[in-house]
């Protein structure tokens, strides 16, 4: 009983089939090495985090912003459609600080 006689699973003497397991079990494991490089890339991994949160918080500043803006043109909308009230509260706002003024001066 010699090695050479001995054939079992994975074991082949076809040429071909031998270099496309070859180039199998290199690709196999440069992955592996790609995943534990990744594994002790710690610096890496903490700043790739950094800048995902980084867009989140751009993008999140970006709709916030934009939400704002509506909302300020809505109520600007209102202001111009209801005009009467708007002006009787920036009314009673100046009378209630000319009072304010006034009493402090009398004293």
């Amino acid at each position: 009983m010699s090695d050479e006689n001995q054939s079992g699973p994975g074991t082949t003497e076809d040429p071909d089939e031998l270099r496309e397991q070859i180039e199998q079990t290199r690709e196999e494991l440069g992955d592996t090495v790609e995943a534990l490089s990744h594994k002790v890339d710690v610096k890496g991994r903490v700043s790739d985090g950094i800048e995902d949160r980084k867009q989140q918080v751009k993008e999140t500043a970006a709709h916030v912003g934009e939400q704002a803006k509506a909302t300020a043109e809505q109520a600007g909308q209102k202001v111009q459609a209801n005009r009467t009230p708007a002006i009787a509260a920036a009314a009673s706002g100046l009378v209630l600080l000319a009072l304010v003024v006034r009493r402090r001066r009398s004293r």
